[in-house]
């Protein structure tokens, strides 16, 4: 009985890591495309379509490998990115999201709001008050 249990797990055990293993391919050039690409494309579909798979697997895919949506990925990219834009403060907010590809500074505002929960300003504020108490520190 354990002998033939054991024959039918092993059997199965194939599908199961290669199912696991073509998540894992998919989830890892997903997110070598975001990198490539985040700048200008922001919608699942791209990179679906980029990949030959559907919106629905690729959503399934990348949550199941790191518990994430692609969607969230991509605000966590673009967010970063736009927090190392955000530095230069030569820049006003609505140029950076610009550089980012947002048409609306305003929707720019909300996700960087969203995944932050700071406005854009209020993140640059923090900045320079962090490198104001530094500077005070070091002398």
């Amino acid at each position: 009985m354990i002998k033939a249990i054991v024959i039918k797990l092993s059997q199965t055990w194939p599908s199961v890591l290669s199912k696991s293993n073509r998540q894992s391919e998919i989830c890892m050039r997903f997110k070598e495309l975001l990198y490539e690409n985040y700048k200008n494309n922001k919608d699942i579909k791209f990179y679906a379509d980029l990949l030959a798979i559907s919106e629905n697997y690729l959503n399934r895919c990348v949550k199941h490998v790191t518990n994430k949506a692609p969607k969230q990925h991509i605000n966590e990219v673009v967010i970063y990115n736009s927090k190392v834009l955000l530095q230069d403060s030569s820049k006003d907010i609505s140029q950076v999201a610009f550089e980012l590809s947002f048409s609306d500074a305003s929707y720019f505002g909300r996700l960087f709001k969203q995944v932050t929960k700071f406005t854009p300003t209020q993140y640059r504020n923090s900045l320079k008050q962090d490198l104001s108490e530094h500077l005070h520190e070091s002398s």
